[in-house]
């Protein structure tokens, strides 16, 4: 990761605050030969720097949002879960997890946990506990069955 990297790549031409450009904008005398031709070449540059405006505008975007991107990730890094001891989430999921019932197309406490962040999943897949109540339904043309497993 590089810290500080303020690169400009886009230095704009033309002089926005040109005095003798104020002064023929105040006159009502037709511009010369020459005059208009440094008018052309002034417009010429003015329109290329606001395509290079264009351009940098758009790579800074690109920055700032690879910063806010950056920024979430770094906060994540300081969340309190991250400090809490396996020990105490794994006797969490538990009192959440008193029931996995996988019946009615729905995903059971425990399978709702592991989907979270890969710590939670490593830690409910790992944890037995969490796995030996199941509620799981097969059909049948007439009946359901619902078989509690209880697996210590």
């Amino acid at each position: 990761m590089s810290y500080g990297n303020h690169q400009r790549s886009f230095e704009p031409c033309i002089e926005i605050d040109n005095v003798s450009l104020k002064e023929n904008l105040r006159t009502w005398y037709p511009a010369t030969i020459e005059e208009l031709s440094e008018v052309m070449r002034m417009l010429k540059m003015a329109l290329e720097d606001i395509v290079g405006c264009d351009a940098e505008m758009s790579r800074l975007s690109s920055r700032r949002e690879e910063l806010i991107r950056c920024t979430e990730k770094l906060s994540s890094l300081l969340s309190p879960i991250r400090r809490v001891p396996d020990e105490i989430l794994c006797q969490i999921f538990l009192h959440c997890c008193a029931e996995n019932d996988l019946r009615y197309r729905k995903p059971g406490e425990a399978l709702a946990l592991s989907s979270v962040c890969t710590r939670f999943r490593e830690l409910v897949i790992s944890y037995p506990a969490l796995w030996s109540d199941l509620k799981i339904s097969f059909p049948s043309d007439d009946i359901g069955y619902d078989l509690n497993m209880g697996i210590s």
